[in-house]
């Protein structure tokens, strides 16, 4: 976590489809992470789909593709390396 972040808490979810993330960053502690899980095949893949949503003032553009690019990186590219790709 960088030094403006904090680990998120579980504040919500339903198993096995959804899991909800309070904010990284005390600054916008109204902002929550959604995690959506759609399950493929039997005994194959599944979708996941985040989404950034709050409750408080919208971010300005730049802000928000600062939080977008941040959470991109979280949770998209540090899970293809933890699969080697």
């Amino acid at each position: 976590m960088r030094d403006d972040e904090v680990p998120p808490r579980v504040v919500a979810g339903y198993a096995p489809v959804l899991l909800v993330w309070s904010s990284l960053w005390p600054h916008r502690p109204l902002d929550r992470i959604s995690f959506d899980l759609t399950a493929g095949q039997p005994g194959g893949d599944c979708a996941l789909r985040w989404t950034l949503t709050t409750d408080g003032d919208l971010p300005s553009e730049s802000t928000l593709g600062h939080l977008r690019h941040r959470l991109n990186y979280l949770i998209s590219d540090r899970l293809r390396r933890s699969y080697g790709q």
